[in-house]
């Protein structure tokens, strides 16, 4: 099962790969190396050499970052930001089927734990100086 599970993630993350290299300029560079890959094509050594996206350069690259041409069935994209309380402002874009993938596990983790549904979500987690870091991915 866990051999499948990876092939599929595999082969999901060749098809993004594909289209962020295709249809935003910052990937298109920065995802040179992968121009031959085709769908399904991508190794567990290729996924190992994928470049890591800083918090730092997402800021830097804004809008290059996105894709030009969001599929149809992925729904209306909207911008979300945080406030800046680390010290910059991130903007991002999210198509409707990323938020609800998003909130499936948040969802399914509440019904796991019987909590009551009606209720607003509170959720602490603990940041350390490491996490704080503006430069951290």
């Amino acid at each position: 099962m866990a051999e499948r599970l990876r092939a599929y993630q595999l082969l999901q993350a060749s098809a993004l790969i594909i289209h962020a290299a295709r249809h935003a300029p910052h990937w298109a560079v920065s995802l040179a190396a992968f121009k031959d890959l085709r769908p399904g094509g991508l190794t567990e050594a290729g996924f190992a050499a994928l470049p890591i996206l800083t918090r730092a350069a997402a800021q830097r690259a804004g809008a290059a970052l996105r894709s030009r041409a969001v599929p149809k069935a992925h729904g209306a994209v909207q911008e979300a930001a945080t406030s800046g309380s680390s010290g910059t402002p991130f903007t991002v874009a999210r198509s409707r089927l990323d938020r609800l993938m998003a909130a499936a596990p948040v969802q399914r983790g509440r019904r796991w734990n019987q909590h009551d549904l009606a209720l607003p979500l509170l959720a602490v987690a603990r940041m350390d100086a490491a996490h704080m870091d503006a430069g951290a991915p």
